[in-house]
C-alpha cells in the first residue's frame, strides 16, 4: 500500500469516527420521530442550530422535556432519554 493511501485511509476514517461520536446530525425541527440526542448539550445544540431558543430542559419519568420559543411560538417537546428520539410535541399557549 502506497504511504499516500494509507495517509488517506486513516484520515477519514478518523473524520468518521469523529462524526459518530458527535452524536446526531445538528438542526432538527421538532417533529415526532426526529433524533435529537440522548444528552442535554446534544438537545440544545440541536434546536439552537434549528434557531429555537431552549428555555429549560427537565429530566422526567425516563425523558426530557425542553421548552422552545422561535418567532413567538413556544413549544413544549418531550424526548425519550434512551433512544434520544421526539415522542411528543405541543405548541403552549
Amino acid at each position: 500500500m502506497s504511504n499516500k493511501f494509507t495517509t488517506t485511509l486513516f484520515a477519514s476514517a478518523f473524520s468518521l469516527t469523529g462524526l459518530l461520536a458527535a452524536g446526531p446530525a445538528a438542526a432538527v425541527e421538532p417533529v415526532i420521530g426526529a433524533q435529537v440526542g440522548t444528552d442535554t448539550a446534544a438537545i440544545e445544540r440541536a434546536f439552537a442550530e434549528s434557531g429555537y431558543s431552549v428555555r429549560k430542559i427537565e429530566k422526567e419519568y425516563g425523558r426530557f422535556e425542553i421548552y422552545l420559543d422561535r418567532d413567538g411560538r413556544r413549544l413544549e417537546v418531550k424526548v425519550d432519554q434512551t433512544t434520544g428520539k421526539v415522542v411528543a410535541v405541543e405548541l403552549e399557549d
